[in-house]
Parts: C-alpha cells; sequence; structure tokens
C-alpha cells in the first residue's frame, strides 16, 4: 500500500473458507461454533428475554459474536444491553443506515474525512477501512461539528457491519473486518476530533 505506521485493529471473527483466498481460514465453521456454544447461546438469550432486552432481528449468529467476544453469558449480557440503550438512542442513524439512506449532515464531510472502505480490497475476504489519523481536516475538530461527525462515523460503521453479517451468512464462517491507521503525517501534539476518538471507544466497549 502507503509507506506509513499502520495497526490493524481485528474483531472477534474468522475467515470464511471459500471467501477468503489468501487470507486462510477458521478452524471451525460457524456451524460448528453454534454447536460448541449451544448452552451459551441459549442461556444468553433466555437471559435477554426475561428482561425484554432481546431485539426480534438478532439472532443466535449475533449472539454468538458477543459471546465469542465478553467470554461468559454475564459480560456477553451487559454488553449486549449497552449496545441496544446505544441503538435506541441513535435510532434515527441505524435505521438510515439499513435502508442505505445518506444522514441529512452527510454533505458536510465530503473531502474532509481521510477514512472509508477501501474498494479495491476484494470483499469476499472481509472489510478494509483505512483511517489517515494524520490527515483529518482542522475543522473536524469544531465542536459544533461533533454530534454530526459522530453520527456519520456510526452510520459507516453500520453499513460495514451489514456487509461482514451478510457475507458470514452466505460464506458460513464468521468474516472479519480491518481497520488500518495510517499515521503518516501525524502531529501528535495536534487535536483529534473528539468524535472520532468516541466512536473508537464505543466499537471496542
Amino acid at each position: 500500500l502507503l509507506p506509513f505506521l499502520a495497526l490493524l485493529f481485528f474483531c472477534n471473527v474468522s475467515i470464511p473458507r471459500d471467501c477468503a483466498v489468501g487470507l486462510g481460514r477458521a478452524s471451525q465453521s460457524l456451524k460448528d461454533l453454534l454447536a460448541e456454544n449451544l448452552n451459551a447461546v441459549e442461556d444468553l438469550k433466555r437471559s435477554l428475554e426475561s428482561v425484554g432486552q432481546l431485539a426480534e432481528k438478532d439472532d443466535d449468529i449475533v449472539l454468538l459474536r458477543y459471546l465469542l467476544e465478553f467470554k461468559d453469558v454475564p459480560k456477553a449480557e451487559e454488553a449486549y444491553i449497552k449496545a441496544q440503550d446505544f441503538r435506541k438512542a441513535h435510532a434515527h442513524v441505524f435505521k438510515m443506515a439499513r435502508e442505505n439512506k445518506p444522514l441529512p449532515a452527510a454533505y458536510k464531510f465530503q473531502g474532509t474525512l481521510p477514512s472509508g472502505l477501501w474498494d479495491q480490497f476484494d470483499a469476499k475476504k472481509g472489510t478494509l477501512w483505512i483511517n489517515r489519523v494524520g490527515f483529518f481536516h482542522k475543522s473536524m475538530t469544531e465542536q459544533h461539528l461533533q454530534k454530526d461527525l459522530l453520527e456519520h462515523i456510526l452510520y459507516h460503521k453500520e453499513r460495514t457491519f451489514m456487509l461482514l453479517d451478510k457475507l458470514t451468512r452466505s460464506c458460513g464462517y464468521l468474516v472479519k473486518g480491518y481497520t488500518v491507521l495510517d499515521f503518516q503525517g501525524l502531529n501528535f501534539f495536534a487535536k483529534q476530533p473528539p468524535a472520532a476518538v468516541e466512536a473508537s471507544k464505543i466499537s471496542t466497549t
């Protein structure tokens, strides 16, 4: 790619057998993972249903992702409920993403955000999001833009997850998403957009 310093952050997901030439494959299929974690998935489902927190659209595959990430039912349940509360608070963003409709403020970030999905990356291998943190336009740190910027980032994270979920279900293996942080040109004393920092924290909690 480019001569930059990059960090790769990996989701709790695996590479599909037939969909990831050159990237390797998981030792277990989605079917095997579901069978191996059947009891935990059922426990998590019952626990969420008992408190009225299980979203109708979320099936065993979604619950499996939480269990693989958070390792046990109580932690997975806590994370799931936290995620649902966040989704409800930003329901309009996720609705627009799922309907593939642009957010009203999307025009504000055209040409000012040096990040996005790399369209030359084979989508069958997963997704590759490149974030050139050293090239944020200085206007992106202005306070009045932070709400719209956060929603803009969340919108594209949801669109990316939708693609990963589609690939997972079609390939039979949990599909991995990659994020590359490009630090070329980064001034470590420069302020980063607060919304970008917040969105990063949301993705890892």
